[in-house]
């Protein structure tokens, strides 16, 4: 058996090709650097029953990738914090509400808002870069077919694809690996409920005054 990339050849344990005398992991797709000795195996070119793929025994679905990506969403709240803390809200609300702008209030706003974008494509790269860091871990230790890194592109569009995606496939090849979805919509929600706080918090008085 070779590694061609097309053989049809059902994941299982196999002699191994190196002509060892262990017995090795086909994946379904490649050889993995998973071995065994023959006597723990089972015989010879015994397939694996057909079914979905599963990764080697004891193989981990999760990697320090998906827990870092898991906390992405707190960038943002660290800066609704930051934003609230340091006046910088307040100051964006009291320009928009003017009836002209100086030159200061003018510049103050403009970098505000050039900050702030920056800041998202921040959180859209590293949406991106760890879901690439993620996927070649999972690779590595042994997962086949693990959810391809490429769905974390459409954190541009904020729709955060690849940890579901990658949820499934982990709980379908491992039976394990919920945990980072759970973490990541839990800041996901603490970040929203945040800005809501710090919003209420900063700009309340100043819309009570208006009102009176």
């Amino acid at each position: 058996m070779t590694n061609t990339g097309t053989t049809t050849t059902p994941a299982g344990w196999y002699p191994d090709p190196a002509g060892s005398p262990r017995t090795r992991w086909w994946d379904g797709s490649q050889w993995t650097d998973t071995f065994a000795d023959a006597q723990s195996t089972p015989a010879p070119y015994t397939y694996a029953p057909a079914g979905p793929l599963r990764a080697p025994e004891g193989t981990s679905p999760f990697t320090p990738w998906v827990w870092l990506l898991a906390v992405v969403p707190l960038i943002n709240l660290a800066y609704v914090i930051y934003a609230g803390t340091s006046g910088e809200l307040a100051s964006i609300y009291s320009t928009l509400q003017a009836d002209s702008l100086t030159q200061e209030a003018s510049t103050a706003f403009v970098s505000s808002s050039l900050f702030s974008g920056v800041l998202g494509w921040i959180i859209i790269g590293a949406n991106i870069l760890l879901a690439g860091l993620d996927w070649h871990s999972l690779k590595t230790q042994g997962m086949p077919k693990p959810f391809h890194w490429t769905w974390g592109l459409f954190s541009i569009l904020g729709v955060p694809v690849y940890i579901i995606g990658r949820t499934i496939v982990a709980k379908r090849r491992t039976g394990a690996g919920l945990a980072p979805l759970f973490v990541y919509l839990g800041c996901g929600i603490l970040s929203f409920i945040a800005s809501l706080i710090v919003a209420l918090v900063t700009l309340g008085p100043m819309l009570a005054t208006l009102n009176q």
